[in-house]
């Protein structure tokens, strides 16, 4: 399966398909232990008793990144919905962040 967009630092590394579904997760260490081992995260919208998964056709995409960054820009538009998405992923590319639990 083709990672389309990852978005990482060396610590984490999280990728999506072309159709903008979560596919990996890595921490602590890329490369490692995956999270989520190939395994298709679906989200969906559900507006005004209409739902639609983010993976369904209907919906027309532009993926790419925030022009000099390694931040995603991600334009999800769908008619039936009347609905447009603009979403943005990014991981903090200086530091990893965690919960502060101890190990």
């Amino acid at each position: 399966m083709p990672r389309d967009v990852p978005v990482g630092n060396g610590s984490m590394l999280i990728t999506f398909d072309s159709i903008y579904q979560l596919t990996d997760i890595y921490f602590p260490f890329v490369g490692s232990e995956n999270h989520s081992p190939g395994d298709i995260n679906r989200t969906g919208i559900w507006i005004d008793g209409q739902f639609a998964w983010l993976s369904d056709d209907a919906w027309r995409r532009s993926i790419a990144y925030e022009s000099d960054s390694i931040v995603t820009r991600i334009n999800l538009e769908h008619d039936g919905l009347q609905v447009r998405l603009v979403c943005n992923d990014a991981v903090d590319f200086d530091r990893t962040i965690s919960s502060g639990a101890s190990k």
